[in-house]
C-alpha cells in the first residue's frame, strides 16, 4: 500500500497519514 503512495508524492510528508485518509487517490494513480 506504501507503494502507491510513495508515486503520488506524499511519502516524502505523511506516506502513513495520506494513504489511509484517502485511499482512493493513491490506489487509483497506483492501478
Amino acid at each position: 500500500m506504501h507503494q502507491s503512495a510513495a508515486p503520488c508524492g506524499l511519502t516524502g510528508t505523511v506516506p502513513r497519514a495520506p494513504a489511509r485518509t484517502v485511499p482512493s487517490a493513491p490506489t487509483r494513480s497506483g492501478n
